[in-house]
C-alpha cells in the first residue's frame, strides 16, 4: 500500500497563490487618490496659485509674472509632485494648505525646487508652522526620491 501525501507541491502551490489573492485584498494603498484641490495639469496649478495671488490683492498680470517664477526646476508632472506633497500620509497636509503656501512663496517671490529636499523641508516647514520632527522628515525625503524619479 502507497502512503498518501496530503500536502505535496501541487497543493502548496495552490495554497500561496490563495493566501496571496486573499492578504492582497485586505491591503489598500499607501497613498489615497482624494485632494482638496484636483491639481490636473501644470496649467491648473498656476492657475490656483495665481487666483490665491489675485484674492490677496495682486493685479492680474502681476500675480501670473510672479507664479511662472516660483518653480526653479522644470515643471514637467508638477501636478504629479505636488499630489505626493499634499497626500502623504504622514504629512496630513491638506491640497488647501499647499495651495496656500505656494500663493505665499509666489508672492514673495521664493522659488521653489519640489525635486530638492531642502527645499521641501523649508516649504514643509512654513506651511506647518515649526520644525519637523525625524517621521516627517523621512517623509519629506521620500517624496523627493520620488519626485525626481519622474523628473526627466
Amino acid at each position: 500500500m502507497k502512503p498518501v501525501l496530503l500536502f505535496n507541491t501541487r497543493a502548496a502551490f495552490i495554497l500561496l497563490l490563495l493566501g496571496n489573492t486573499a492578504f492582497a485584498l485586505q491591503t489598500r494603498p499607501l497613498l489615497t487618490s482624494h485632494t482638496d484641490i484636483n491639481y490636473k495639469s501644470a496649467d491648473t496649478v498656476h492657475k490656483h496659485i495665481a487666483e490665491s495671488l489675485e484674492a490677496k490683492g495682486l493685479d492680474r498680470s502681476t500675480a501670473w509674472e510672479r507664479t511662472d517664477k516660483l518653480f526653479t526646476a522644470e515643471t514637467i508632472n508638477i501636478d504629479l509632485k505636488l499630489h505626493h506633497l499634499a497626500n502623504h500620509p504622514t504629512l496630513s497636509l491638506s491640497g488647501e494648505a499647499v495651495n496656500q503656501g505656494l500663493a505665499k512663496r509666489a508672492l514673495f517671490e521664493k522659488p521653489l525646487n519640489l525635486d530638492a529636499y531642502d527645499s521641501l523641508v523649508g516649504f514643509v516647514q512654513e506651511i506647518k508652522g515649526h520644525s519637523l520632527d525625524e517621521h516627517t522628515l523621512e517623509a519629506v525625503g521620500q517624496i523627493s526620491t520620488l519626485n525626481r524619479s519622474f523628473s526627466s
